[in-house]
Order: C-alpha cells, then sequence, then structure tokens
C-alpha cells in the first residue's frame, strides 16, 4: 500500500485559496458566489451577478472571475473555467489566487512546467501565500523531487503552523523518502489539528507498518475506515 497523494486538486484547494476581497459586502450573490455547497450551475449565475453589477470594483471582478472558473471547472469545463482565470490575472494581476487556482488546473493536466510558473508567480506576487508553495510542492512531489517539494511544504508550514494539507503533503513526501519517523510525525501534528483528518489516519498506520508497528499500524487504519469508509477501498 502507498500513500494517497499529496492534496487533491479540486474544489477543496479552491476553498483553502480564496482570500478575502478588501471591503467585502454582505451581499447574497457575493455569498453564492463563493459557496462551494451550491451546485456549480448557482454559483455561476451568482457571479454572474456580481460581474453584471454597475461600478463593480477589479478586486470583485477578479474574485467573481476566479470563483465562477472554480464552477466551470466542477462541470468539466476547463476551457471556460481557465478563460474566467486569465480575466482575473487580466484585471488583477498582484492576487495570487488566480494563479494559484489555475496551476491546480494545470496540474490535474499534468503541465507541470506551467503550474510551477503560475505557483511561483503567486508566491512573488503574496510571498507569504502558503497556498503557492502547497501548490508548487505538489508538482516537485509528482515529479518524484521530494527534497523540493519538503523545502516548500516547509516553508507552507512555517506561515500557517497549521495548515494540515502541507504537513500531510509533507509526511507523504517524507513517507516515499522511506523516513517514516519524520512522516509520522507530521501525520500526526495533521491529525491533533484536525482530529477528523482521516487520510492522515490511514497515512500515519501505513508509515506505522513499514516502520513495525504492526498495532499501531492496524489502530490508525481502523480509524481512518471509521471515519471515511471509503478508505477500506
Amino acid at each position: 500500500m502507498t500513500c494517497r497523494s499529496y492534496l487533491p486538486a479540486g474544489a477543496a484547494v479552491f476553498a483553502l485559496a480564496l482570500v478575502s476581497v478588501a471591503g467585502a459586502q454582505n451581499d447574497a450573490n457575493v455569498d453564492n458566489c463563493k459557496n462551494l455547497a451550491l451546485r456549480p450551475q448557482a454559483r455561476i449565475a451568482a457571479c454572474n451577478a456580481v460581474l453584471n453589477r454597475p461600478g463593480v470594483s477589479n478586486a470583485w471582478r477578479a474574485f467573481a472571475y476566479t470563483s465562477r472558473g472554480g464552477a466551470y471547472r466542477d462541470l468539466g469545463e476547463t476551457e471556460k473555467a481557465e478563460a474566467d482565470y486569465e480575466q482575473a490575472i487580466r484585471i488583477d494581476p498582484d492576487n495570487p489566487n488566480a494563479y494559484l487556482i489555475r496551476g491546480n488546473l494545470e496540474r490535474e493536466r499534468r503541465e507541470y512546467a506551467q503550474a510551477i510558473k503560475d505557483y511561483t508567480q503567486a508566491i512573488k506576487v503574496s510571498p507569504r501565500f502558503a497556498g503557492g508553495y502547497l501548490g508548487r510542492g505538489n508538482i516537485y512531489a509528482d515529479q518524484g523531487d521530494y527534497d523540493r517539494g519538503i523545502a516548500d511544504f516547509t516553508e507552507a508550514v512555517r506561515i500557517d503552523p497549521k495548515y494540515v494539507a502541507a504537513l500531510y503533503a509533507r509526511g507523504v513526501a517524507y513517507f516515499h523518502k522511506k523516513d517514516y519517523n519524520h512522516a509520522i510525525a507530521d501525520f500526526s501534528e495533521a491529525i491533533r489539528i484536525s482530529p477528523q483528518y482521516a487520510v492522515a489516519y490511514q497515512a500515519r498506520g501505513f508509515a506505522k507498518r513499514r516502520n513495525g508497528d504492526i498495532d499501531g499500524a492496524e489502530a490508525d487504519i481502523a480509524k481512518a475506515v471509521q471515519l471515511d469508509p471509503r478508505l477500506s477501498d
């Protein structure tokens, strides 16, 4: 058995990445535009309403294009998604979110060189943007360059010590390097911060098994399945 991938490249990342826009308005369309619990069609309609609002600021237009792009992506309409991300970048080139989300889309397509450029640009415009380091680290790890991946994951954790996705990703990279003690430490910290993080229990169980702790491994894997029965597959 092997640990699961470092981080899904889909909606969960988008939810983590989206930062607040200055001067946010308490508006139903704004809330619905970014609400990932809604169906993509409803989010698109809400984002369209934001974009069609008279006098909307560039920051809000970029936000709406980025959010609408995420909804198109969830529908599998990747060309429309990419067009929206590009619009967001054109309007607000200093906002890291669109670079990050476009990088995630490029990662799904295995366009690794372009994804690294976008993640690096997200970091350039916002050096304390932990999501950019996580995204770029994922690409390095996807390519088997675990040391560079770990370096980026470590920077993400330095910026945000409670960033469980980065802790998990670093743990998986250590696992692939056969550094099971460090892997277990990272999975344990992710679990401490987020006790319902099922895949972290599973991954820690795999690492414990490789480390010879069979009882501990079985307990962790059982806990993972209890939290998420899909992990029994």
